[in-house]
């Protein structure tokens, strides 16, 4: 009997295929080093051979086995043994880049949604100093105080109820007839929410100093 045998690496997964009247020998020469078309990628396993009973039958199935229809033939012949086998060192490295890849891309994406999460909880912290502002000069015609926690148990409130690492400012213009409040946003640093005594929602880019009371009482009234 002729056998048409493929081999696989063991030391980096790649597969060669071959023919030979003794299996056994064949495969120890394979082994030991002693063939010169594989020699240095030992050690190997077989993992798949064919017996015919003439050398035309036998070299003809080798040449198919290396065609890429042959290597798709063995692939889907050998699919249960090879995928207990696991990943070559090949596929293996390229398993691990994809999956990196995707961590990356996952964890900006999951970043970047608890961001906005976060922005969603300031801005609607924000909103509400808008009508306390409006209760506030109400009852003394005058701002003095509101941006003051101490003073102002609604601005106490708001700030308890930002996320944690929240840049929050709160100022009076002098005259005690205007307000602005600020945080920078998660989501962009560069950015920040601002409301004022106007009623006014939007966001701000933010220069050198975020949120200062320059900016604010520039920018948001």
């Amino acid at each position: 009997m002729i056998y048409t045998y493929v081999l696989e690496s063991k030391k980096d997964g790649k597969w060669y295929t071959g023919f030979t009247h003794d299996l056994r020998e064949r495969f120890k020469q394979h082994n030991n080093g002693k063939v010169f078309s594989t020699k240095g990628r030992g050690p190997f396993k077989i993992i798949y051979y064919e017996a015919c009973n003439n050398e035309k039958d036998a070299t003809m199935r080798e040449k198919y086995l290396k065609t890429g229809m042959g290597k798709r033939y063995l692939k889907n012949r050998l699919k249960r043994s090879l995928s207990l086998t696991g990943f070559t060192l090949i596929e293996l490295i390229v398993t691990v880049a994809i999956i990196a890849v995707l961590s990356g891309v996952i964890l900006f994406s999951v970043t970047q949604y608890i961001a906005k999460g976060k922005d969603s909880n300031i801005a609607g912290n924000l909103a509400i100093l808008i009508p306390a502002g409006e209760v506030w000069y109400n009852g003394g015609g005058s701002y003095q105080g509101f941006c003051e926690p101490g003073t102002n148990s609604v601005i106490k409130n708001v700030v308890s109820q930002m996320p944690l690492g929240t840049d929050f400012h709160c100022h009076v213009e002098r005259y005690n007839k205007a307000w602005a409040a600020c945080a920078i946003k998660f989501s962009d640093p560069t950015t920040a929410f601002c409301v004022d005594s106007r009623g006014m929602k939007e966001d701000i880019e933010i220069a050198v100093n975020p949120c200062s009371e320059e900016v604010v009482m520039t920018q948001c009234p």
